[in-house]
């Protein structure tokens, strides 16, 4: 039986790719539909739409960082053993995830050296970073599990949520600017759904704290409330 688990060095690494990747990606992504919706208001106080831009985007930086601190406490808590019939993931505020040696579907390996072993139900899934200590080590055992190939599939996969995510973004920002019954309506059921579809797959995610499951749920059920509202107030003022 070998353990693997994340040391300093693989925090150093998260922590380099949180704060150059996730922070700016957050920060535009709470911006952009932000601003177009304030300066799409009609007011001749141009000072007070930006004051608030700002202090949206300084309390969301603020999370992030909170939320980095936690998150380096779940990954010092990642545990993953490896023994000869099957892989166990453990971290902290997660169920902990096993697959059989029989069970194993699949091991994928990424061009920045993260593992991906799938299962044969396809909510079964181990991430495994590549920060992890004795990276090398933890290849040689997992190759005896099945052939490690190159994680195309899985970066397509990981390509399409992005694109899914982006055509929300798109979506909020134009039910947000565009005063037209028609386009709002079928813009907002799309994202209502997006946000219905994302809801159920991170319900079935095994690989998310439960606790940032809940934040989750409470983002996404403000957004659909806030989409649901804006739809019925521009179908109210503009029906006719």
């Amino acid at each position: 039986m070998k353990q693997y688990s994340i040391g300093e060095e693989g925090i150093k690494k998260f922590r380099k790719r949180y704060f150059n990747i996730v922070l700016p990606m957050v920060a535009i992504g709470a911006a952009i539909p932000l601003t177009i919706n304030l300066l799409s208001s009609h007011t001749e106080d141009k000072t007070t739409p930006w004051i608030i831009v700002g202090v949206v985007l300084a309390y969301f930086s603020f999370s992030l960082v909170r939320t980095f601190k936690k998150q380096r406490q779940t990954l010092l808590s990642y545990r993953l053993t490896i023994t000869d019939n099957e892989i166990v993931r453990e971290q902290l505020n997660m169920p902990p995830l096993t697959i059989n040696f029989m069970e194993v579907k699949e091991i994928m390996k990424t061009r920045k050296g993260s593992f991906i072993v799938r299962g044969v139900s396809r909510n079964d899934l181990i991430q495994i970073p590549y920060w992890v200590d004795d990276a090398a080590s933890l290849e040689e055992q997992l190759q005896t599990f099945a052939t490690i190939t190159t994680a195309n599939s899985w970066l397509r996969m990981q390509y399409g949520v992005l694109a899914i995510r982006l055509l929300g973004l798109a979506l909020l920002i134009v039910t947000s600017a565009v005063n037209n019954k028609i386009i709002v309506s079928i813009c907002g059921a799309l994202l209502i759904a997006l946000i219905i579809w994302g809801l159920n797959e991170l319900r079935n995610n095994k690989n998310i704290s439960v606790a940032a499951k809940r934040r989750s749920y409470v983002i996404y059920t403000l957004i659909a409330f806030v989409v649901a509202i804006n739809i019925l107030a521009k179908l109210w003022l503009y029906w006719g």
